[in-house]
């Protein structure tokens, strides 16, 4: 009986994204390099640093990462992965300049480029403080996922895929990013 219990209880965890925090040792790159991204700073780490070319309003620069931020050009390809539920997503991951996260509404949509079709599942959630990592001076989100519409793999692979990230503060601030990939599965 503990066994079973024990066995739930990671079930659950392995299921639930909403409790992930970006706190883990992260760096920029898979090689610890560091990466600029589309906003000019430096990739993830555990040091916070402030970068001067930083956005001087409301912003948010999506990329990908589950355990940092990597950041996505347009035309990019990103790595479709099967879930642990037996779906295919894309691991996203943003980061937040001006804005406060506490009761942040955020909203994920992945778009067909070719047909014009909704090719992910619509993502809406409610951030808060312990669902991001203070970097100095932004805000960052690891670990959210695009979840793919489909029955199989192939349905995806090769696709070119808009997906457009809008947040929202309780302050009613509004900063949005679009991104252009290309969906791949090159991983076994």
């Amino acid at each position: 009986m503990r066994l079973l219990l024990l066995l739930l209880a990671l079930a659950l965890m392995a299921c639930s994204d909403d409790d992930a925090t970006a706190d883990a040792s992260v760096d920029g790159s898979a090689d610890g390099s560091s990466d600029a991204s589309r906003d000019g700073s430096p990739a993830d780490s555990d040091t916070p640093d402030v970068n001067i070319d930083a956005p001087s309003g409301p912003a948010v620069i999506l990329g990908t990462g589950i355990t940092s931020f990597i950041p996505v050009e347009n035309g990019d390809e990103m790595e479709m992965v099967m879930g642990p539920q037996g779906g295919w997503h894309v691991d996203l991951a943003y980061r937040l300049y001006n804005m406060d996260p506490m009761d942040m509404r955020v909203s994920i949509e992945g778009t067909d480029i070719d047909s014009g079709e909704a090719l992910t599942v619509p993502l809406s959630r409610v951030l808060t403080i312990r669902r991001v990592a203070d970097r100095g001076d932004h805000f960052l989100r690891v670990g959210d996922q695009a979840v793919f519409r489909i029955n199989m793999p192939d349905e995806a692979i090769g696709k070119r895929l808009r997906l457009d990230i809008e947040v929202m503060s309780v302050d009613e601030e509004v900063a949005s990013d679009t991104i252009e990939v290309v969906v791949i599965d090159e991983v076994p």
